[in-house]
């Protein structure tokens, strides 16, 4: 995440994308049961899949391909919360995020 200056477009803040949520879980191979742990990265960007964001007047909201939406405060884009879409096995990927009228609710298309 990048904030830049409005009228110099200075580079104001950068800060990188840190994954901190964990998912834990087993599968069955070959009759045993094996546990497993991995971080679930909130952003897939780049050329084929940009992540998806909305601003508020506080707070921007981005989501990703894996379901996780990211808020982060705009005056020092510290994390806030981190929340995971889930229903069933795999996370559907967020392909829209949009603020009401109000500012009060987030829609995530998924």
């Amino acid at each position: 995440l990048y904030v830049h200056d409005p009228t110099t477009c200075d580079l104001r803040l950068e800060r990188p994308y840190q994954p901190s949520v964990v998912e834990s879980g087993q599968r069955l191979v070959a009759s045993r049961v094996q546990s497993f742990k991995r971080p679930i990265v909130g952003l897939h960007g780049g050329f084929g899949g940009a992540a998806r964001l909305t601003l508020s007047r506080d707070a921007v909201y981005l989501g990703g391909q894996d379901g996780v939406v990211t808020v982060c405060t705009l005056s020092n884009l510290n994390v806030v919360a981190r929340v995971r879409l889930s229903e069933g096995p795999e996370p559907p990927g967020i392909r829209v995020l949009h603020l009401g009228a109000s500012s009060q609710r987030l829609y995530c298309g998924a």
